[in-house]
Parts: C-alpha cells; structure tokens; sequence
C-alpha cells in the first residue's frame, strides 16, 4: 500500500528519525558510510528512467504514471546518489528543496519519471541557484516515504547531509 503525505508531514517524520539517530550515537557510527547508489537500485526491476520520455514545453502533470514500487531495504539507509536539481523552494536565490531527478529537466517531460525514480529532498544547507544546471551527488537518510510536489509524485524522501557538484568516483 502507497501512502501520500503533505510536505509538512514529511519533514516532521524526517525530523523525529533523525532526532532518534542523533540519540543513538552508536547508529550514527555505524552508518557514517554513504552507500553510493544509482537509480536502479531505486526500483524493484533494478531498472532505472535514463531517458526523458515525451519533451513538453510546461510543468509535467504531476501525476504518477501506472503502478510503482520503492525498495524497502533502502528504507533509513544513508546513502550518497548522484542526479539533477529540479527546485521546489527557495532561501532567498539558494535552493532548499527540491527533487533529485536521473536526469535534466525530468519533472518538465510529461509523463514524469516514476515516483520510485525521483527522490523530495530538504537541505538545511541551501544549494547554490547559480549551479542548478550542473549534476550533484546528494548524500542523506534516505526514506521510502512518498509525496506529491507541484511537479511530480515521489517515492522516497532525504535530508540531504551534503550535496556537492558531481564528478566522478
């Protein structure tokens, strides 16, 4: 069963996980690591959106488009996934949400991707508007929580801990 929650839901959810982490030093040690994880690891087929399907020139539909599934065990994990910045909120000209799409300009194309292959994150440290048009690596607790943006529905749900340009492991 899919559960869609509002945005304020969500950062209260993501708040109490990692006030219950933050109290559990040994859990904080133990998951010190990132796993790097790509987007097929997003689903449940291991295959993952590479391409936009159909270009539009407005806002995709925000809808999500059949049947999806997220991978449970990536539930709590900290992990470190690379992709694209589509804002949702602003600080000012810095970004501090957003979705973390596979690719340029996802939640743009109708259909949008997958929910399973788009990930809402919240930054408390604002991302620079300036470098939107350049891939990052975002690096949080990754949660299996769906919610529906202005822009698209999504699968999982991060706090990102560091988000940083992309470049190549």
């Amino acid at each position: 069963m899919t559960m869609i929650i509002t945005r304020r839901q969500a950062l209260q959810l993501l708040s109490g996980v990692l006030g219950v982490v933050a109290a559990t030093p040994s859990l904080v040690l133990a998951a010190s690591t990132p796993k790097t994880i790509e987007w097929a690891d997003l689903s449940p087929t291991g295959e993952a959106v590479l391409l936009p399907p159909v270009v539009h020139s407005g806002p995709g539909t925000g809808q999500p488009q059949g049947e999806f599934m997220v991978v449970p065990e990536l539930d709590a994990m900290l992990v470190r996934i690379p992709g694209f910045i589509i804002p949702l909120e602003f600080d000012e000209l810095d970004v501090v949400e957003f979705i973390l799409a596979p690719y340029k300009g996802a939640c743009i194309h109708v259909p949008a991707p997958p929910p399973n292959q788009l990930v809402h994150v919240i930054t408390d440290d604002p991302f620079p508007s300036a470098k939107l048009i350049r891939p990052v690596w975002v690096t949080g607790v990754l949660h299996t929580i769906t919610s529906q943006t202005g822009l698209a529905a999504t699968g999982y749900s991060m706090r990102a801990s560091r988000i940083e340009l992309y470049q190549r492991s």
